[in-house]
């Protein structure tokens, strides 16, 4: 029970993540065998461990996003001893509070999203809910499912969509499910979780806690608010199912021809967006029939604006193309002699899609707006001045933004926004700074012109801070998680290598592990499942000389030394 811990700081977090981990993997195998008995019991020892308690209170105290903001009980954030109290007392008979109702904007919308953000104690125990029921339905998702996943990305979902047209073109069925978190049956979606009484009981009350939203409590019939810790993997369990439906139901269709499918719909899924590609678009058109059904049961229905059918590469009623996921997808048709990657004379292009480049520009202008052209102008704050400050911000706007859209044909897209946010720094320069001139601009914010870049004196080990290029991001290529591969399957060579961390791994192993790119240091061949390695140094060349540096090297080749 970690009676002899007496303060926070003292708790192993590392060694409970392992431990929390390796529980988690025995619950994955459970499910995937089948086994629910061992499965359930497995899930009772982890909720009731003192490890992963610990575990959980740190996910929502100290590593989420929204760790400090607060639910009806008006708590912020957490003091050490309050963190080592709530581990102890964490429990499935707790009093569960209602979540405190945040609307916030919706990009791309005049609408507002609602968000339900329950108290600390609430979101600690979903937490530990989740840690025992993520593993037993990674075990059933589909490779198709994406959103909210370990191990998984927006860009493997790209990714899926990219391999599956570059040859072909297709159909597309770009759908929406209209209100997903706030029409959720209640009833259905315990049923299908299917999970033992207690834990079945708890869900129940987390779901049924009530909304307060100016001092009026409202009660929760259907739907799972958005803000909560267990929600995202409550919704991929709701769509459980879906990907495998639509395959094994197309195979059973006979087409106007009198044939069947040649080849299964492909479906990439995101939470409550999804698309489902295909050559026929008389399968299309019978899938979204499907789905339609298929959400029925949930209380869910396709939203009749945001769904439609188009087609990757030829103009019919819609235009040809989509986005998805904030990129817009679409196919082109290039001459005999294209200079550009393509197949069939045709070319898949995913870049950014406008709306994004647009909420991009948007929100460099705000901050902008705010720092510069607003009432008060430019503020200094602390030891740093104003221009420090909205480089700062900048930059992380620009750093997050690129970084999403590397893998995409983004160089058009960063070059447009690297223009119009100069123009948009330079006419508020101007406008703020009338008594001088242009030139003397130029001279104090922009480095004379050599090179032209905008940047201030900074306290910073550089002694300037400097505004960096959307442009500057090189465009990378990302290889796509494996679709058979789950996050808890054990392969710590795979995972390791592609992420370069792993709970099964110290951090330095698997970090060295994804800088050799899963080979041995010593023999170059790729390490398995089953082998034992060693760190040990070795001479490595660099540019000033020779010099020691850790590797990774198979415990036979150190032997065999």
């Amino acid at each position: 029970m970690g009676n002899h811990i007496e303060k926070w700081e003292d708790v192993p977090l590392e060694k409970y993540r392992r431990q929390t981990f390796r529980l988690q993997r025995r619950i994955f195998s459970s499910s995937k065998r089948g086994d629910q008995k061992s499965m359930h019991s497995l899930q009772q020892l982890l909720i009731g461990s003192f490890a992963a308690r610990c575990v959980a209170v740190e996910t929502v105290a100290e590593v989420n996003a929204g760790k400090d903001t607060a639910g009806v009980d008006g708590k912020h954030s957490l003091t050490d001893p309050q963190k080592l109290r709530l581990a102890r007392e964490l429990s499935l008979a707790q009093e569960i509070s209602p979540v405190r109702r945040v609307w916030i904007e919706k990009p791309g919308s005049v609408e507002k999203r609602p968000l339900g953000i329950p108290t600390l104690q609430d979101r600690a125990l979903q937490a530990l809910i989740a840690h025992a029921l993520e593993p037993q339905w990674e075990a059933r998702f589909s490779g198709g499912m994406f959103g909210f996943r370990k191990g998984r990305s927006c860009h493997d979902a790209i990714g899926l969509i990219r391999s599956s047209i570059q040859f072909n073109p297709k159909w597309v069925l770009d759908a929406d499910i209209e209100k997903f978190f706030d029409r959720v049956n209640h009833e259905a979606l315990l049923e299908k979780l299917n999970t033992f009484p207690v834990l079945r009981a708890t869900i129940r009350r987390l779901l049924k806690s009530g909304v307060l939203e100016d001092a009026i409590l409202t009660l929760s019939v259907k739907g799972t608010p958005q803000g909560g810790v267990l929600s995202p993997l409550l919704a991929n369990v709701v769509l459980c199912g879906l990907e495998e439906t639509i395959k094994s139901e197309s195979q059973k269709w006979i087409l106007d021809d009198g044939k069947k499918p040649k080849r299964e719909p492909v479906v990439a899924i995101y939470a409550d967006d999804f698309v489902v590609l295909h050559e026929r678009r008389e399968v299309i058109e019978r899938t979204r029939e499907l789905i339609a059904n298929w959400l029925k049961p949930m209380g869910l229905t396709l939203h009749p604006e945001k769904t439609k059918i188009v087609h990757t590469l030829e103009e019919h009623a819609e235009k040809a193309g989509f986005d998805f996921l904030g990129h817009h997808i679409q196919q082109f048709r290039t001459g005999k002699h294209a200079v550009k990657a393509c197949f069939k004379q045709i070319y898949t292009h995913i870049s950014p899609s406008k709306k994004a480049i647009k909420r991009a520009y948007q929100r460099a202008a705000g901050i902008i707006d705010e720092m510069i052209s607003g009432p008060g102008g430019t503020k200094a704050a602390g030891r740093q001045s104003a221009e420090e400050i909205l480089i700062y911000r900048l930059n992380r706007l620009i750093r997050g933004w690129s970084n999403y859209f590397q893998h995409a044909n983004s160089k058009r897209a960063y070059s447009r926004l690297d223009h119009l946010v100069w123009w948009k720094l330079w006419r508020s320069l101007i406008r703020r700074h009338r008594n001088i001139g242009r030139r003397e601009i130029v001279e104090k914010f922009f480095n004379g012109g050599h090179p032209w870049q905008f940047n201030c004196p900074s306290n910073g080990p550089q002694g300037k801070a400097t505004l960096i290029h959307f442009a500057d991001t090189a465009i990378a290529r990302h290889f796509s998680v494996r679709k058979e591969k789950s996050f808890y399957d054990g392969d710590w060579p795979y995972w390791a290598t592609r992420r370069g961390s792993y709970p099964a791994l110290p951090d330095g192993s698997a970090r060295l592990l994804k800088r050799q790119h899963g080979r041995c240091a010593k023999c170059g061949s790729p390490f398995e499942l089953t082998d034992r390695f060693e760190i040990v140094l070795q001479s490595h060349r660099g540019p000033t000389g020779t010099f020691p540096r850790k590797a990774l090297v198979h415990v036979r080749c150190v032997s065999a030394n």
